[in-house]
């Protein structure tokens, strides 16, 4: 069984939607990046039904948008991955994660549509120095080697 205190040693703030993006602007715009679509913030507001300058005061702007939707996609994966390796420990469970993780990620219908049709941004929110995916990937390793 995962214990509680597993998945918040690794993610500590949990799997949860955003706390700073309105739950409708987000569901939105997990909907448009699962169907394959590109993440246009003038569809975006349409289709939520505010204006363009509100949905960038309540979610920010679109690769803002993008990197909280990639990292919260990440986190699930990892909590995924935490569950289906609770019984084992140490190395294994390690290379069992990452390589769940792995796995998950190259089965990603939509994320590789993502980089297929926007390479440069994918590229620069995936692996990025400042990007959230990239720092809270690296610092859940680093808690899941601690752990």
């Amino acid at each position: 069984m995962l214990r509680i205190d597993d998945a918040q040693a690794v993610l500590p703030g949990g799997a949860a939607v955003p706390a700073g993006i309105p739950r409708e602007i987000f569901t939105a715009a997990v909907d448009t990046f699962v169907a394959g679509q590109r993440l246009d913030m003038r569809s975006l507001a349409r289709r939520v039904g505010v204006a363009r300058a509100t949905l960038y005061r309540r979610a920010g702007n679109r690769e803002q948008l993008l990197d909280e939707l990639l990292w919260w996609r990440a986190r699930h994966l990892l909590v995924d991955q935490l569950r289906a390796s609770e019984e084992l420990a140490g190395t294994e469970r390690l290379v069992t994660v990452i390589g769940g993780v792995l796995r998950a990620i190259t089965r990603d219908r939509p994320l590789r549509t993502f980089l297929a049709s926007d390479p440069e941004t994918a590229l620069r929110l995936l692996t990025g120095p400042r990007s959230t995916v990239h720092l809270g990937m690296a610092s859940a390793l680093e808690k899941l080697i601690d752990l």
